[in-house]
């Protein structure tokens, strides 16, 4: 062994005794770092305002079914002015004394148009890269459904291999989104 090699041990022992007391800060502070508190500087209808990260709204259960649906096209120009439409004038931001904030539902609605826009764009042209801001939305919406953790039970076909669902079922558990609209409409003064 030559003595140059000690001092590049010694140095490859301190550099993964400090990778590892670093993971092991990374996965054990989360549990005990105080959860960021977000006060709203505006209130809703009731004069409440909110606190955590999200926003203090009285949502009331609705029910959807899901349809093939003649809206939201993916390449028709109805279908893009919809995606246009479904975002508030403001896009769904919001400012409170903390700071700008977008609500996350407007946040992966913007995402799926970006998804959409950039499969038009790849159809158009197989050469061109898919954009980065693909990628991060569909890690996004993926991180966003894995989130919201939806265990209804979906129906299979057995007519399409036992791999499919039954479409056009009715989900109970949504939330009516129109009071959204409704609340950041007037906070934009419309």
């Amino acid at each position: 062994m030559t003595t140059g090699s000690a001092p590049a041990s010694a140095l490859l022992r301190i550099s993964v005794a400090a990778l590892v007391l670093l993971t092991v800060l990374n996965v054990l502070l989360p549990f005990y770092l105080p959860v960021p508190s977000v006060s709203s500087t505006v209130g809703d209808t009731q004069g409440r305002h909110s606190s955590g990260r999200e926003w203090n709204i009285d949502l009331n259960q609705a029910v959807l079914t899901v349809e093939d649906s003649v809206n939201f096209q993916l390449d028709t120009s109805q279908g893009a002015a919809q995606w246009r439409a479904i975002q508030p004038p403001g896009h769904g931001y919001i400012t409170t004394k903390e700071g700008k904030f977008r609500v996350s539902m407007f946040h992966a609605l913007d995402c799926l148009d970006r998804i959409r826009r950039n499969v038009l764009e790849r159809r158009e042209n197989r050469d061109k890269p898919t954009s980065g801001d693909a990628h991060y939305c569909l890690d996004y919406i993926r991180q966003t459904i894995q989130c919201r953790s939806d265990i209804e039970l979906e129906q299979v076909r057995s007519e399409y291999g036992g791999k499919s669902v039954q479409p056009f079922v009715t989900h109970k558990n949504c939330k009516d989104w129109s009071k959204v609209y409704e609340k950041i409409g007037k906070l934009e003064g419309r």
